[in-house]
């Protein structure tokens, strides 16, 4: 190659960008090697087919060339010596002989990785340079005296292994980047990093050996991000950080703030190691203390993920930052944020994920846009969260343990429920009913969980539990073996309709476990959708129940719904009741739906609607509650699909809400929330849209293989909905 290209010096007066990359060519010639092989063998046939002998010929002299330039170790330095309009120079991983003067003194971008010296040679011209960065080069040291460098603003020896420490920036006043990530042998930063007044980035990210910083480094005014991610050895009381007036961002992942933990060691173990952390970093420089409170005021981002933080830590100083818009305390030790949390005004993104001690969280600050706990195995209960119902993006996948969102559902044992809906335990005569073992799957956070304890789930005004049973209570006025009912709401003197009570038993539509029923993933093949259809009024509900119970091998489980309506369902009204999109995971075996009534001279003793709608007015975010409202209507406003068509499934909520594809909403609507002939009956597969005359393969059900239009309908809303997501 040096031959071909670098020693042909005609018009190389003109060049202004050159880029050499070795690795690039050796590459490249084992390709036209690979394709010499098989286009030049005479047994492939090809000379017969259009191939020529002169076509093998100059594919020959191709390789031939390749294989010349990625044999050669070195080039001539004094190639560059016509080159005096050079301004960007790219090399990879090549070498050079002769004197580095040679290069041109017109060059502004020098990138250079793998550079194969220990020192930058004295004289390589880079005067000129705005931009030097030579990664993942053998350099221990840099320059040995000060270099005036006054045009350099970016300088990058990211990846460069064996540099032991940084070159003095006394001659580099402009200097606005500074990159040294990943030099694991970096162990002394130039006391001189002080003078550069417009540094603005400086990353030392992975600098594992570097120990501590300069005590000028406080000086650096006009630094606005700030990386030591990764830097566990770094002495953090070294840092006065609270003196950086423009910091901006901090990420200072990695760092082992709390120290480690003490094995066997507990709570309190933990506690008491921190309070040898927890003063004020001014107040002792030269001791291992950290906290919130030496952290500079203008901090807008600020990440400390997996840096064994506790409460202790966050109880000082967090309110000190009212600039602060994003905060990562991901992976930290934290059991409770504190309450001054909620006076950080503009903070807009909140992440917690992997705190496995994580129980609760306080109120929020309004601003809060995004806030991700995933993985927090101890979570428990989420409340008082802004804007839930309209800006809020909410993460809490893989979070076991969370039984409870504020405004949005509760998942309790039954006894829990006893005084919110005494009634409607009597009614469905559940009392018999309380040591069950049911294994129940969060779609919120896509996990599951054995309880055994009945549990009651809450949400929408809906109230619904699980438990073992093999057919419909006797006392449900309409049953069915398909899928559809048609029930009208009579006309009695003095009494008025309350709830619609619903029940459906339903079992695993094979005993073997399948893919759907794996340890790691449930995809939505466990979700099934219930259709409330008020024919008399046009309106139409769906409801997709954020927690599905699984019934175990060879067992049926019956889900009981006390469903309250309150003004959608009157006397006269005809109503259906149905089951669109029916899991293919489970088996329908008996629907059942019953009206239930209440006397008017009995509504002051009924506990039931006042208690819920109180639990709702004080647990959900909007103010204008009335209370003549049913909790469901309270709701509508935020699930509507479309015009008189309501899709009540918490977990979809946010697709749905951020969802800028008009498709996902008119498949759902289409899949949903259209009428069709419900032929199913109790032991056949599901079959959407099946005609009254068409027949039902009972066998299908246990052939996940076949393409059925039931199991279509639900992976395209399946795949719309992650998607979109």
């Amino acid at each position: 190659m040096n031959k071909q290209l670098l020693f042909f010096y005609q018009g190389t007066e003109k060049i202004e960008c050159l880029v050499l990359d070795k690795e690039m060519s050796t590459k490249l010639s084992k390709v036209v090697k690979s394709v010499r092989s098989y286009f030049l063998n005479e047994d492939t046939g090809l000379l017969g087919h259009g191939y020529s002998r002169k076509h093998r010929k100059n594919l020959e002299h191709c390789n031939d060339a390749n294989t010349e330039g990625s044999n050669s170790e070195e080039f001539e330095a004094d190639a560059f010596s016509r080159m005096q309009k050079l301004r960007i120079l790219q090399l990879s991983y090549v070498r050079f002989t002769g004197f580095y003067s040679l290069f041109p003194k017109s060059l502004r971008l020098l990138c250079w990785s793998g550079f194969h010296m220990k020192t930058i040679p004295e004289d390589l011209p880079l005067e000129g340079l705005v931009a030097l960065e030579m990664k993942n080069s053998c350099l221990e040291r840099t320059w040995e005296r000060i270099k005036i460098l006054r045009s350099l603003k970016i300088l990058n020896f990211s990846h460069s292994h064996f540099l032991k420490r940084t070159p003095d920036f006394s001659g580099l006043p402009n200097l606005k980047t500074l990159i040294l990530k990943d030099c694991i042998k970096l162990v002394k930063i130039h006391e001189s990093i002080g003078v550069l007044d417009r540094l603005v980035y400086l990353n030392l990210r992975d600098c594992k050996n570097l120990r501590k910083l300069p005590g000028s480094f406080c000086k650096l005014k006009s630094l606005e991000k700030f990386t030591i991610s990764g830097c566990s050895r770094l002495v953090t009381s070294a840092i006065e950080l609270g003196k950086l007036e423009s910091l901006k961002t901090l990420q200072a992942n990695g760092m082992n703030f709390g120290q480690l933990a003490p094995v066997g060691g507990n709570e309190k173990s933990w506690r008491s190691l921190w309070q040898t952390w927890s003063s004020n970093l001014r107040r002792s420089p030269d001791s291992n203390h950290f906290s919130f409170s030496s952290l500079s005021s203008s901090l807008v981002s600020l990440s400390f993920a997996k840096c064994n933080l506790t409460d202790d830590a966050l109880s000082f100083g967090l309110c000190n930052l009212p600039s602060l818009c994003f905060l990562n305390l991901s992976e930290n030790l934290i059991y409770n944020l504190p309450q001054s949390i909620k006076n950080l005004c503009l903070l807009q993104d909140l992440w917690l994920d992997g705190c496995p001690s994580l129980q609760s969280l306080p109120e929020l600050p309004p601003s809060l846009v995004t806030l991700k706990a995933v993985r927090c195995s101890s979570l428990e209960t989420v409340t008082n969260l802004p804007n839930l119902m309209s800006t809020l993006f909410l993460d809490v996948s893989e979070s076991e343990n969370l039984s409870e969102i504020s405004g949005l559902f509760k998942l309790k044992p039954i006894d829990y429920f006893e005084v919110e809906i005494l009634n409607a335990l009597r009614l469905l005569k559940l009392d018999n009913r309380q040591d069950t073992v049911v294994e129940i799957l969060s779609r919120f956070t896509n996990t599951k969980r054995t309880y055994s304890v009945q549990q009651g789930l809450y949400e929408f005004g809906i109230f619904s539990t699980y438990f073992p049973g093999n057919e419909v209570p006797s006392w449900f006025s309409n049953k069915s073996e398909e899928r559809l009912l048609t029930l009208n709401v009579d006309s009695l003197p003095n009494i008025e309709i309350t709830v619609l009570h619903i029940c459906v038993v339903y079992e695993r539509s094979s005993p073997r476990k399948y893919r759907y029923f794996g340890d790691n993933k449930f995809g939505g093949g466990h979700t099934f959708y219930i259709k409330v259809q008020n024919i008399t009024k046009g309106l139409k509900w769906i409801y997709a129940p954020s927690f599905i119970g699984i019934p175990g091998e060879n067992n049926r489980l019956t889900l009981l719904c006390h469903w309250e309506f309150g003004k959608y369902l009157q006397t006269g009204d005809q109503i259906n009741v149905s089951l669109p999109c029916w899991s293919k995971t489970f088996k329908m075996k008996e629907l059942g739906v019953a009206l239930a009534y209440d006397k008017q001279e009995l509504d002051q003793s009924s506990t039931f609607t006042s208690e819920a709608r109180e639990l709702a007015m004080r647990h959900n975010p909007i103010s204008d509650y009335q209370s003549e409202e049913s909790i469901m209507e309270f709701f509508m406003p935020s699930y509507q699909m479309a015009a008189h068509h309501y899709y009540l499934s918490h977990p979809d909520y946010f697709v749905l809400r951020d969802s800028t594809d008009l498709a996902v909403r008119s498949i759902l609507n289409e899949k949903l929330f259209e009428d069709y002939n419900y032929v199913e009956t109790a032991g056949s597969g599901s079959d959407v849209g099946a005609g009254p005359e068409e027949e039902v393969d009972d066998d299908s059900i246990f052939d996940y293989d076949e393409d059925g239009d039931e199991e279509a309908v639900i992976a395209e809303i399946e795949e719309l909905l992650q998607r979109s997501w």
